[in-house]
């Protein structure tokens, strides 16, 4: 696939998702320094790979190669268990830092979803 034929918003939507996850989770890492805990259940290392790992594969997604669109494919099925669902329905909702950072976990895995679905609609 050459640059111009690259679908423009669904790249921009998942950037815009890969770049907010990623800052949710240095802000996460920064809290568990400062107060001892993380903002969310999840651990944001953790969080951080996965970022990583949708960069990687959209990337791949993109340039046409089925192994990026397999693994959006997965990480879509993870974000709606683990990154909405989960978060929805927490089974402690003690471990997060406050309701905000509960639902803004949901918020951004929401927008990552859609993100996602755009990409491999495209």
């Amino acid at each position: 696939m050459n640059a111009s034929n690259l679908p423009i918003i669904p790249i921009v939507l998942v950037s815009a998702y890969v770049a907010l996850g990623t800052l949710s989770n240095l802000c996460s890492l920064r809290h568990r320094v400062r107060a001892g805990r993380t903002l969310t259940p999840l651990n944001p290392i953790t969080g951080l790979v996965v970022m990583l790992l949708t960069a990687i594969a959209a990337a791949l997604h993109f340039q046409g190669l089925r192994i990026g669109t397999a693994m959006l494919g997965l990480l879509l099925v993870l974000m709606l268990w683990g990154g909405v669902y989960r978060h929805c329905f927490p089974t402690d909702r003690s471990a997060y830092a406050s309701p905000m950072s509960r639902w803004s976990a949901v918020a951004i895995n929401l927008f990552g979803v859609v993100a996602v679905l755009c990409a491999l609609l495209a």
